[in-house]
């Protein structure tokens, strides 16, 4: 019993060991595409907060504003648990205004941005460029 209980420690040690190398994959880093809006948008992490700047606009209009620089669409999400990230914003182009916003990851391929208008909840789903 006690060698049981001794190789299972020292089991568990090795993992924490071994997965303290190896940290997780942050599966919302990377890129995103909105089929909708035709949106391409490279989503980042700096100091614990995530951003997102569009990489693509879809149309002649909003490509011009991307020669200008980076256009920042979501700004200062928070990872609160494997799948959600809250209180940030995503900013509507076409309006000229920022949104309280939330993002769900639903796999490692799909994510959902839910925002509020004046109390009116609006959602987008996202697809991961591969």
């Amino acid at each position: 019993m006690r060698k049981l209980l001794l190789n299972s420690s020292l089991f568990i040690l090795g993992a924490i060991f071994l997965f303290s190398f190896f940290p997780l994959k942050d599966l919302l880093i990377g890129e995103w595409r909105n089929e909708k809006y035709g949106v391409e948008v490279i989503i980042f992490k700096k100091d614990n907060l995530y951003y997102g700047n569009v990489t693509e606009a879809g149309n002649e209009k909003g490509n011009e504003k991307l020669k200008k620089g980076p256009m920042q669409v979501l700004k200062n999400f928070k990872k609160t648990s494997d799948s959600t990230y809250c209180c940030g914003s995503i900013y509507l182009p076409k309006v000229g205004i920022n949104i309280s916003s939330n993002i769900l990851m639903n796999n490692s391929k799909t994510l959902t941005v839910t925002g509020y208008i004046l109390g009116i909840k609006t959602e987008s789903n996202w697809n991961r460029i591969e």
